[in-house]
């Protein structure tokens, strides 16, 4: 927009310095939202910081079993007398121990009733934290420093009781819960 007077163009130079100005802020209004905008859908497709888990055949140890477990987890089999026992070891404190019997019941949930039972005239017994047909998740408390969460679930395969339970260790709730939804048979 040039102003005439006189014949010449007055504020013509000033008017497309402005119109000029304007056009490079708002470009660097939409660079700047577009660069937000994807700052934002970066941090909500954001991964969870926990290990991802990978299935575990069991199979090959013994135990027709199939759990979730971290990648490159550390598995140790133990052959005793009247039991076989399973330990796997990953990151983010991931420590899982199968062991298997022979199964004197066809119950689970009874096998989960009668632990639970156990587990709360623990001595260092604190909450039940979550409870299920099969298994269970619980608080223990020695002091207010040594604050720990463990599991307990039962699976019944022929004529043999499998029991799932956090390695001895001192778990977080979310990595108690982690470990015993990893273990749960798949639907």
């Amino acid at each position: 927009m040039c102003i005439k007077f006189f014949g010449k163009n007055y504020f013509c130079q000033y008017t497309k310095k402005v119109i000029k100005t304007s056009k490079q802020n708002t470009m660097q209004k939409i660079a700047t939202l577009l660069f937000l905008a994807f700052l934002i859908s970066l941090m909500a497709c954001k991964k969870d910081s926990s290990t991802a888990l990978k299935e575990l055949n069991l199979l090959e140890y013994g135990f027709p079993l199939t759990v979730m477990v971290p990648e490159g987890s550390k598995v140790t089999v133990s052959d005793r007398t009247y039991f076989k026992d399973v330990t796997i070891k990953g990151e983010d404190n991931y420590g899982i121990n199968i062991i298997t019997y022979q199964a004197f019941t066809t119950s689970a949930s009874q096998l989960k009733t009668e632990e639970l039972n156990d587990v709360k005239n623990g001595m260092y017994f604190s909450e039940l934290i979550k409870q299920e047909e099969d298994g269970f998740i619980y608080k223990t408390v020695v002091d207010t420093t040594n604050i720990s969460y463990d599991f307990r679930y039962f699976i019944i395969k022929g004529d043999r009781e499998y029991r799932f339970q956090a390695t001895t260790g001192t778990y977080t709730q979310e990595e108690a819960e982690r470990m015993y939804n990893a273990i749960k048979p798949r639907k």
